[in-house]
């Protein structure tokens, strides 16, 4: 009788047994994907993407000179991001499943890597970022907001790039004006606005809220170190509600930069999404950083940069 409970009890218990164990092995492998951290190259430029932490741009360099804000003492912000907007859709934290929790990678070469979001989100949006090197020494980074809720939803595309404080700050002159919910102020002359970054007259948290009639955001930073972001300009009735084209926030506190900027808000229908790109580019200037510098030489680099 032993032997044959023995006979119907050992094979399913070693079934078990290896079904488990294959189990374990395959959540182990899968974990580990996308717990590697992602390097993408040309020559010498390097942006590196952590899948794990939301899909987030966690260094983007030239050489061995870092533009982004690394993630250190607690930070909850460091380097660059993607949140819907407007914010008074989710007041703070931003959706956990876009900002934080682990991305899928979905395609992956030397050039190129795709990954996405959860397919479940309880906020109802699916983010996929691609990221790949273009010809003219230019990320290229695509998002791809997607409504997978059973409802019409409205939203628009937010990047967000921390920097460490300090350096010089600029962009073209707006098709409109600021938004009188600033509370940053930026210089302006003729054709641009521009802000040196200076501790001791900012107070702990600043915002410009601003519309440039031109296409890019700029950021110098102490070591001479010229960061880009080309982006796409549209007309302001279409940027998020009470947000501007681009928008840069300061905490001195935390001793960074948000270098912000937002594509059209748009209504959604279920498994209906929108398209946002933007160009990165980075390059190291001859000479040394100085607040003396003339604010129109660097834009007119800028402009022959992107071009």
């Amino acid at each position: 009788m032993l032997n044959n409970f023995l006979s119907l009890i050992l094979p399913v218990f070693l079934s078990a047994s290896f079904s488990c164990f294959n189990k374990t092995n395959s959540i182990s492998m899968e974990e580990g994907i996308k717990a590697r951290p992602i390097e993408l190259k040309n020559g010498n430029l390097t942006v590196s993407i952590d899948p794990q932490t939301g899909g987030r741009i966690t260094s983007f360099r030239l050489g061995t000179d870092e533009m982004l804000i690394q993630n250190q003492n607690g930070l909850t912000n460091y380097g660059s991001t993607f949140w819907t907007a407007p914010q008074s859709d989710w007041n703070w934290p931003p959706f956990p499943a876009l900002h934080q929790e682990a991305y899928t990678i979905v395609k992956q070469n030397k050039n190129y890597l795709e990954i996405e979001s959860s397919p479940n989100a309880p906020c109802g949006f699916q983010v996929k970022k691609i990221f790949r090197f273009g010809k003219n020494d230019n990320l290229e980074i695509t998002y791809e907001l997607k409504n997978i809720s059973k409802d019409i939803k409205k939203a628009g595309p937010w990047e967000i790039t921390v920097v460490p404080a300090g350096g010089l700050t600029l962009f073209p002159n707006g098709s409109k004006n600021n938004l009188k919910t600033s509370t940053l102020s930026f210089n302006q002359n003729e054709k641009y606005q521009f802000f040196f970054y200076d501790d001791q007259v900012l107070q702990n948290q600043q915002k410009l809220f601003a519309f440039p009639k031109e296409g890019w955001l700029g950021h110098l930073n102490p070591n001479n170190l010229l960061f880009i972001k080309k982006i796409d300009i549209f007309s302001s009735e279409e940027v998020s509600p009470t947000h501007g084209l681009v928008e840069v926030y300061i905490s001195k506190k935390s001793k960074y930069m948000e270098l912000e900027n937002h594509g059209k808000y748009q209504q959604l229908k279920p498994n209906e999404s929108l398209k946002y790109r933007v160009n990165w580019y980075l390059k190291k200037l001859d000479g040394e950083f100085s607040t003396e510098i003339n604010i129109d030489s660097i834009g007119e680099q800028i402009s022959e940069i992107i071009q």
